[in-house]
């Protein structure tokens, strides 16, 4: 035999002895095509969770919760927007500082209130796709956290949402901090004839004054969106177990946790009350009130 063929000859016996099987699970696959689809096989909710899978659940609970609040425009009413901002709007500093009552734009209540319900149309829909990215920074150290919160404080401190805005706050907060301004400075522009007094707004450029005003709406808007993700947390973790129907993650954080407590988080935060005497606000009594040091000013007069 030449030995030139030899090569060819096995090469050939090879393939004839492989032709079959690949005949027949081509057979056995378009068989398969025209009856029903195979079933995935059921997720089990583990009965005694690792770390690793609790820290799974925390992050698709979390991300389910964000999407569900934010993918929908706001509802002012459920979320306690009106209360919230005015009592940003009394903690400013325009209302208590004499040097700020030159017809600044924020003493009236309706101006703050119009900027800021722009900014909460235009922040809202942005802060559902960060949230969405931020759950995912969420590790095991996160979920002990909770945990620790769930036998320290039972009544208010097992919120996996909490922990969130332990977290993301100052994120979620600088991120929309600059919507806000833009915000500000737009409506600053639709409105200087009302105060010609005042300087121009500019791009970039933001006075004192208004640059706390952003951060006060910023601050509202921030726990609005928190409010709303711990409603979806309180509903999810309503829900009984077998009607979960997302994947068993969440079901298993859901058991780990338990039923949500009754006072939710992200309250109205109240402007502290000081005593008022004769129309002047005096200092808080846990200060001691030590008298201003001299300047440089009042050392060369005594001299």
């Amino acid at each position: 035999m030449d030995r030139r063929r030899l090569q060819q000859s096995a090469l050939l016996w090879a393939l004839s002895a492989l032709l079959p099987s690949v005949a027949r699970s081509q057979s056995r696959t378009s068989g398969d095509l025209d009856g029903p689809p195979p079933r995935p096989p059921p997720m089990l909710r583990p009965e005694d969770p690792t770390i690793e899978q609790a820290s799974l659940g925390l992050r698709s609970m979390l991300e389910v919760a964000v999407h569900d609040a934010l993918e929908k425009s706001p509802t002012p009413d459920a979320l306690a927007w009106t209360p919230r901002l005015r009592s940003a709007w009394n903690q400013g500093d325009w209302l208590t500082d004499p040097n700020r009552r030159n017809a600044s734009p924020w003493l009236r209540f309706e101006h703050f209130e119009e900027v800021a319900n722009l900014a909460l149309r235009r922040c809202w829909p942005q802060s559902g796709p960060h949230l969405m990215l931020l759950v995912h920074h969420l590790h095991d150290g996160d979920l002990r956290e909770i945990l620790i919160d769930t036998q320290r404080r039972p009544e208010d401190g097992h919120w996996a949402t909490v922990q969130l805005e332990r977290r993301m706050n100052g994120r979620v907060h600088s991120r929309l901090l600059g919507e806000v301004v833009q915000v500000q400075l737009e409506w600053l522009k639709a409105h200087q004839d009302r105060y010609p007094q005042r300087p121009t707004p500019r791009e970039a450029q933001v006075e004192m004054e208004h640059f706390e005003a952003c951060q006060r709406i910023t601050r509202a808007i921030v726990d609005t969106v928190f409010l709303a993700i711990a409603l979806q947390e309180q509903r999810w973790r309503g829900v009984p177990l077998p009607d979960i129907n997302v994947p068993s993650q969440m079901a298993t954080m859901v058991a780990l946790l338990g039923p949500p407590p009754e006072r939710l988080p992200f309250g109205v935060r109240e402007r502290p009350k000081w005593p008022v005497v004769a129309g002047l606000i005096l200092p808080s009594p846990d200060k001691a009130t030590e008298p201003n040091p001299p300047t440089s000013k009042s050392r060369r007069k005594r001299r």
